[in-house]
């Protein structure tokens, strides 16, 4: 079951017995569980039936004596568990899965971590009435989609190239971009459009020095201009972290071979092919292939593979990763 289908379900009023929410990605278990706690009782009735414990805190017997509770005044209890990764004996709990408690609504919120589906406790989950959800963290290029559709949720309108901005700057935090995205709709002008400078003044992304920058200063051999932008990062190392850097390049060089291997290809199939919202740099990377060929765009490659290992201490012991960044990007354009 999908997230948006849990989410549906929740609001019509319709519950199962026990939610196990689980995996890498916070930000969907997070919103299932706080719906879970706004949906189900009122709050006059949250105050006798609805408990907060903590995985750290609790073990399976305390879980057991709270959900077979029956509900004062109301027609259910809720139970939610955070943070269950860290509940020693969660297994434990497997014959109230089984047979829960039908009054009660337990949610499992197990954070950060993916449940071992090989386990006797994750494979009666899926056999009973339990609903699970695996909350996965987004592919890099499905983080400016996410963006677009979060900002049409807001009714927030903005400029071409905004989403793609964000995705780069924020990479694929969910819960930092929505905060993000309410800051800009706090501030958002009388006309209601984002701009480029409005992300620049409440996010802080200087139009001048960011990735995007970069990539244009590459992607038209300009070195010096290159080398420029790096060293600004070098001096304010938190607005373009060194893992971001090679990141970001690596998304841009894998896209200029797709664009490489489809030259002739329209601008909405290439789009498609490239999982971009809008076209709007379609323009620069056609025009970028003109100076990366295919031999270069895979030496790119290969060298940002090389460095990102080093960056992060394989094979690295002393040189500064921004060191590292300087290096790597004066060696992909002297190639």
């Amino acid at each position: 079951m999908t997230y948006q289908e849990i989410v549906q379900q929740l609001r019509a009023k319709e519950f199962a017995p026990v939610y196990f929410l689980h995996g890498q990605e916070p930000y969907y278990i997070d919103k299932i569980t706080t719906t879970v706690e706004q949906s189900v009782l009122t709050e006059s009735e949250k105050a006798f039936n609805q408990e907060v414990l903590y995985g750290k805190d609790i073990g399976f017997k305390n879980v057991l004596d709270i959900c077979q509770q029956y509900p004062m005044m109301a027609e259910r209890r809720v139970v939610v568990i955070k943070e269950a990764q860290y509940m020693r004996d969660l297994e434990k709990l497997l014959p109230y899965v089984q047979k829960p408690t039908p009054t009660t609504i337990l949610v499992i919120a197990h954070k950060h971590k993916k449940l071992d589906g090989r386990t006797s406790f994750a494979k009666t989950l899926k056999s009973s009435s339990a609903i699970v959800f695996e909350s996965k963290p987004l592919y890099d290029n499905q983080v400016e989609g996410w963006i677009a559709k979060l900002l049409a949720s807001r009714k927030i309108k903005y400029e071409s190239g905004v989403t793609a901005l964000l995705a780069e700057h924020l990479g694929n935090d969910l819960e930092k971009i929505e905060k993000e995205v309410d800051k800009l709709k706090t501030n958002l002008p009388e006309d209601g459009v984002v701009t480029h400078a409005l992300v620049e003044q409440y996010i802080g992304i200087s139009r001048q020095y960011n990735v995007f920058e970069l990539q244009k200063a590459m992607s038209n051999g300009d070195l010096g201009k290159a080398m420029t932008i790096v060293d600004y990062f070098s001096k304010n190392e938190k607005e373009a972290p060194p893992v971001l850097i090679v990141g970001s390049l690596y998304n841009y060089f894998n896209r200029l071979l797709t664009v490489g291997m489809n030259r002739t290809a329209p601008d909405k199939v290439l789009q498609r092919k490239l999982n971009l919202s809008s076209a709007y740099f379609l323009r620069e990377y056609r025009q970028a292939i003109r100076f990366w060929n295919g031999r270069k765009v895979l030496s790119a490659l290969e060298l940002l593979s090389e460095y990102d290992l080093r960056i992060k201490g394989v094979v690295n012991r002393s040189t500064p990763p921004m060191e590292l960044v300087r290096e790597m990007v004066l060696r992909m354009m002297t190639y």
